[in-house]
């Protein structure tokens, strides 16, 4: 091999200074260079082109554009080619050693670490002519490393930056006008090619620690009426937390508020911004949180005088959790739920929590909107009943369960069941004890120790019951409650006509004795009355005051007994009471066909019955054995 120069050298000594090729030019001063800003101090060239060069060095002025180095190639072969190659014997350095430095204004733009570690102030560009990729088919880099404001950018449109600490934002830093997202997985383009599985994994935790939960949160926008809230008077309480009130405000957790006044309260900074507290939120109260999401109440010392409030409309509302993804186990006593839901409303519209809509074109007819199932086996579904149902069944059980039943459980700790029973289409309410008390099929059934209660009240069924209906023993039913020491009083009364309708006429009341049939007797109707003379402390017994008995023939009335046995000679009650008045009658009795009207005369002792269109009365002559009417 020919060489014009050939040139070796040999470095062998310990703390020495070498150069290889030193070459010293002088070229005026740095602020005012003789040569020309192309002059350069070495030009390498092949067949009168320039294939290396290293310019003056010089500051660059006007309109200069000569690079400091200049290395020019032509590659025309089928061997694989370095362009440039910089082979270091790394026996001893420092640990932040470079293999390249690119500085401006002796800061670092770009770099190599002696371990390959790229770092680039800048963005990364790559052109999109020709199909240009970052980073070559079938390698990898082992980590990208970007700044806390870096971001990863194709067009101007899908952007991946880091918002906050661990936390990855699609989309460039928050604006004015956000652009929508969209992530997506990779779809199917080949005929009949089913789509792939999109797999979001929670973090894994190892032996007892705490599994991972997938978070959903959202924002809240202000409504019109919060969003008009500018110098808005309200009340706050010198508390801990303090209290704002303000009637109706329509407020969410996480929305941005400030306070004015004349002063603010102490613990409250004016022109400051708080948070809504989701803590004891009602519909005229609020409290305040002095930073989001991490709630910290705002205690106040004092309340302030002429205190507002307005709501900042400019400033993005706290987010807030709308839904939480459990483990997909629990062991020992964890209690994590598989799903939680959370919403709040403060609203005067009608909304809806949680809603499926499905369009039903055609469907199986066991097809489900919902199905709850507890190791296979439906506990609660909703059936979608057919393709032209405009509305849904609602099936509890149905998987084995001897009683399925539907549980309320009030504050107080009792509870309250409906369940349908295997036996037949029965639903059953069940008490505490899980004893079933009323039982609804084609008819209502209660226990044996049941009511049936009416209260005073027209909107409150807890109040105290003074009509009752219970069962006070086989076939007999009791107005009012079990016998007590004190009972109360009850009526049974038929509908009337109403106060203001004018001569109408009340409506019968009609009571029906048990029908026999063919030459059986028809049942009787006995009013009985309770007695009196048992001992202290003994309930006394009933007996039958009066007996409508059943009628002997066909359309024949039965006989109206009074009493229950004789009475005796000197009894003081027992006896038939009949109308009287004081002298002979005159008046015209209602005419009943087949009965006679009876009055006594008080006055003159006598006894008169209206026969034949006139009042007459039973006369006994001096000497006669029969009774003649007068």
């Amino acid at each position: 091999m020919s060489f014009i120069y050939n040139l070796a050298d040999t470095w062998n000594a310990s703390g020495t200074t070498f150069a290889s090729i030193l070459m010293n030019v002088t070229n005026g001063s740095s602020a005012n260079p003789v040569a020309a800003a192309a002059s350069q101090l070495i030009n390498l060239q092949t067949n009168g082109t320039q294939n290396f060069g290293v310019r003056m060095p010089h500051f660059a002025n006007g309109s200069d554009a000569t690079p400091f180095l200049n290395l020019v190639d032509t590659w025309n072969t089928s061997g694989n080619i370095t362009g440039i190659l910089y082979n270091t014997t790394n026996t001893a350095s420092g640990s932040s050693s470079k293999l390249m430095d690119l500085q401006l204004g002796a800061a670092s733009q770009w770099n190599v670490t002696k371990a390959g570690a790229t770092t680039q102030v800048g963005s990364v560009l790559v052109s999109a002519d020709g199909g240009a990729s970052l980073g070559a088919s079938g390698t990898g880099w082992a980590n990208l490393w970007l700044s806390s404001g870096g971001a990863l950018n194709w067009s101007t449109d899908l952007i991946l930056t880091r918002s906050a600490a661990a936390k990855l934002q699609l989309g460039a830093a928050d604006a004015a006008s956000p652009i929508a997202q969209t992530l997506q997985v990779q779809g199917a383009t080949g005929a009949n090619t089913s789509a792939v599985n999109w797999t979001q994994q929670f973090s894994l935790s190892t032996g007892s620690g705490t599994a991972g939960t997938q978070i959903l949160t959202s924002g809240t926008a202000m409504s019109a009426t919060v969003a008009a809230y500018s110098g808005t008077a309200v009340t706050v309480s010198s508390a801990s937390p303090a209290v704002v009130t303000l009637a109706t405000h329509g407020f969410a957790p996480g929305q941005v508020i400030q306070f004015a006044g004349s002063p603010v309260p102490t613990g409250i900074t004016a022109a400051t911004n708080y948070w809504v507290s989701p803590t004891a939120l009602a519909a005229g109260t609020f409290q305040i949180s002095s930073t989001w999401p991490t709630l910290t109440p705002v205690n106040t010392s004092t309340t302030g005088t002429s205190v507002t409030i307005t709501s900042q409309t400019s400033v993005q509302n706290g987010v807030n959790t709308i839904a939480t993804w459990g483990p997909s186990a629990l062991t020992g006593s964890q209690t994590t739920s598989l799903l939680n839901l959370a919403q709040v409303w403060n609203t005067s519209g009608t909304p809806t929590a949680l809603k499926i809509n499905v369009t039903n074109i055609a469907s199986g007819a066991s097809s489900l909107l919902m199905d709850l199932q507890v190791g296979g086996t439906s506990i609660f579904n909703v059936a979608a009943v057919a393709p032209s149902a405009s509305t849904g069944v609602v099936q509890i059980g149905g998987g084995g369960n001897s009683v399925p039943q539907m549980t309320f459980l009030p504050n107080s700790g009792n509870k309250l069941s409906l369940g349908m029973a295997n036996s037949g289409a029965q639903l059953n309410v069940y008490n505490q004890a899980g004893t079933p008390t009323i039982a609804f099929s084609s008819h209502v059934t209660i226990n044996s120790g049941g009511l049936v209660q009416w209260t005073n009240s027209s909107s409150n069924p807890n109040t105290t019951t003074d009509l009752i209906l219970s069962r006070a023993a086989a076939a007999s039913l009791q107005l009012g409650a079990a016998d007590a020491a004190s009972p109360v009083a009850q009526t049974l009364q038929v509908q009337s006509v109403a106060a203001g309708n004018a001569n109408t006429a009340g409506a019968n009341w009609t009571w029906k004795s048990s029908l026999s049939n063919g030459s059986g007797l028809s049942g009787d109707i006995i009013i009985q009355t309770g007695d009196t003379g048992a001992a202290s402390g003994t309930q006394n017994a009933q007996n039958s005051a009066l007996t409508i008995k059943g009628g002997a023939a066909q359309g024949k009335s039965g006989s109206v007994v009074f009493g229950s046995a004789a009475i005796a000679t000197n009894a003081n009650d027992g006896f038939v009471y009949l109308v009287s008045g004081a002298g002979t009658p005159t008046g015209t009795p209602t005419t009943f066909t087949g009965r006679v009207a009876l009055y006594i005369d008080t006055t003159n002792s006598q006894l008169w019955l209206y026969l034949g269109g006139a009042w007459k009365q039973p006369k006994t002559p001096a000497a006669a054995a029969t009774v003649t009417w007068q």
